[in-house]
C-alpha cells in the first residue's frame, strides 16, 4: 500500500504512523513522487485533490494537516448512512479521514481555549 500526497506534513506522518503501526502492523509507505504513484502496482491512496490514476482511493484533504499552529476549526457534523463524520470534503469518501484521525487523536480541542468546567 502506497500513500501519495503532494506534501508529507508532520500531522500526516503521525497519522500515517499510528494507521500502519495499529492496524497494519508495519509502517505505510509514503511518497511525494507523483511518478512513483502512477507507476505503483498495489493499493494507491491518493490524499490530494485531484486524481492521479484509475483505481486509486481518493481522500481529498479538508486542509487541518497542512495547517501549522492550532487553530480553531469548523467542526460540523453530519450524517451519511446513519454514520456520523465531519470535516466533509470530496473525494471517495465524503469526509477527509486523515484529519479526523488526526483530530481525535491528538485531542485537538484540549489545546483550543476554553473554559474549564470542574
Amino acid at each position: 500500500m502506497l500513500v501519495y500526497s503532494p506534501v508529507i506534513t508532520p500531522r500526516l506522518h503521525y497519522v500515517l504512523l499510528f494507521l500502519g503501526n495499529q492496524w497494519l502492523g508495519k509502517a505505510l509507505s509514503a511518497t511525494t513522487n507523483r511518478e512513483e504513484a502512477l507507476q505503483h502496482s498495489g493499493t494507491l491512496i491518493n490524499y490530494s485533490s485531484g486524481e492521479i490514476k484509475k483505481g486509486e482511493l481518493r481522500i481529498e484533504p479538508h486542509g487541518l494537516l497542512s495547517e501549522t499552529g492550532i487553530n480553531p476549526p469548523d467542526i460540523v457534523v453530519k450524517n451519511k448512512n446513519n454514520i456520523p463524520f465531519f470535516f466533509e470534503t470530496g473525494g471517495d469518501y465524503h469526509f477527509d479521514v486523515f484529519s479526523a484521525i488526526f483530530y481525535l487523536l491528538s485531542r485537538y480541542e484540549e489545546y483550543l481555549p476554553h473554559q474549564k468546567d470542574n
